[in-house]
């Protein structure tokens, strides 16, 4: 168990999968052992997991980043659950796209080095993060904007000629409403110029999503659900499940 505390205050974050196989135990034992650092009030179960705790508490949920970006995340657990979720899709030496917000700096909070991961990002917030970890990172410049708590990104207008040349596998994004009566929707004019090239560049698009996100709608319109072939959530009703099917989505995953 020592080294499982060890782990968790050097790391972070808990995996059971991880820790199955780094200890040679099952998933059951691992998850087991996870508890009983739970119990101790070390880590905060997540699902797959265990976050480690802070010494002091956020509010409503909120969870800090790397010391370097100074910036909180609000409805942390369901942000990193889905994060979670979404680690597991990203095979080792993928290159993949990394959008702007929380749940993407969450992601990539949980990425490391030993999975030889490329990362193209807009996501400025998300840098240093990456860089800590040793992680190759494409940045791509422009106009920078800010979302809620100061998280930060940025686009060139035209960013098709400049991601055309990456051979990105998989794009890994979330956005202010996703809903049919207004398709995929975002606050920021900045955040089109990504996502309506996204499309274009591959055929792996996962849109991480909370609860909240299936009832809002942004400023603006960035194109219909289709568009998106993966959708990541913690949360989905029935209702809204019919409505996707209709829809075309690939693939649901909660």
């Amino acid at each position: 168990m020592n080294q499982l505390r060890a782990i968790a205050r050097s790391q972070k974050v808990l995996r059971s999968q991880d820790i199955a196989q780094q200890f040679a135990v099952s998933e059951v034992t691992a998850r087991k052992d996870i508890q009983l650092l739970a119990d101790e009030g070390l880590v905060r179960r997540t699902f797959g997991g265990a976050v480690l705790c802070s010494d002091t508490p956020e509010e409503d949920g909120a969870q800090s980043l790397a010391p370097t970006t100074q910036v909180t995340i609000t409805n942390a657990q369901d942000k990193l659950s889905i994060a979670q979720a979404a680690l597991a899709c990203i095979d080792p030496g993928e290159t993949i796209f990394l959008g702007s917000g929380g749940t993407c700096c969450l992601l990539a909070e949980l990425i490391t080095n030993e999975s030889d991961i490329s990362v193209v990002t807009n996501n400025i917030t998300a840098v240093p993060i990456l860089i800590d970890r040793g992680i190759n990172v494409h940045l791509i410049g422009g106009e920078v904007a800010t979302l809620k708590h100061g998280l930060l990104f940025s686009s060139i207008s035209d960013p098709l000629p400049y991601l055309h040349n990456i051979c990105i596998s998989k794009a890994f994004t979330s956005c202010y409403g996703f809903n049919v009566a207004s398709g995929i929707t975002v606050n920021s004019h900045v955040s089109t110029y990504i996502y309506r090239v996204l499309p274009q560049i591959q055929d792996n698009w996962y849109m991480m999503l909370t609860p909240e996100k299936f009832q809002q709608t942004g400023m603006y319109r960035v194109g219909k659900l289709s568009m998106v072939n993966h959708l990541i959530a913690a949360e989905i009703t029935d209702d809204i499940l019919t409505q996707l099917s209709k829809e075309s989505m690939t693939q649901v995953c909660e």
